[in-house]
């Protein structure tokens, strides 16, 4: 006799979603949200803690309002505004790694992409890219 063992079969229990997408949670997950929500979540509560409201939230915003404006609402330094919006979410961050460097390129305002690229040792397209981002204006201070 090779009989296999029935295996049981019990109903479904009532499937939970996530409250804000409404995508299933896995049956370990005891929490109202998915992960991803949940992490967004506490992202935005850790920004509302630590900053004024008129922190900006997305990468869109900064490329707008521009770092130096967001340093002068909330006044704050490039070496304290760099390190929330990396955390925040709103730099990549692939960008971790280069925080010092781009502390140091807001302080270079109204120096061109190559005088900027030869003393940060990187390439003038990547100096370009950074200042695009974060909304530097690469306007020539009068001297």
């Amino acid at each position: 006799m090779n009989s296999r063992p029935l295996r049981l079969v019990t109903p479904k229990q009532g499937e939970r979603k996530c409250e804000i997408c409404s995508c299933f949670l896995a049956n370990h997950n005891l929490e109202k949200l998915c992960s991803p929500c949940s992490n967004q979540e506490k992202r935005k509560s850790w920004l509302s803690k630590s900053l004024n409201p008129s922190f900006v939230t997305s990468a869109e915003e900064l490329a707008k309002i521009g770092i130096v404006e967001l340093i002068a609402i909330n006044k704050l330094s490039a070496e304290v505004a760099i390190p929330l919006l990396l955390k925040s979410g709103v730099l990549p961050g692939r960008l971790r790694r280069y925080q010092s460097l781009l502390v140091q390129l807001v302080a270079m305002q109204g120096v061109s992409n190559s005088a900027a690229a030869r003393k940060l040792n990187v390439t003038r397209w990547t100096v370009a890219a950074w200042r695009e981002r974060l909304g530097i204006k690469n306007t020539k201070l009068e001297p």
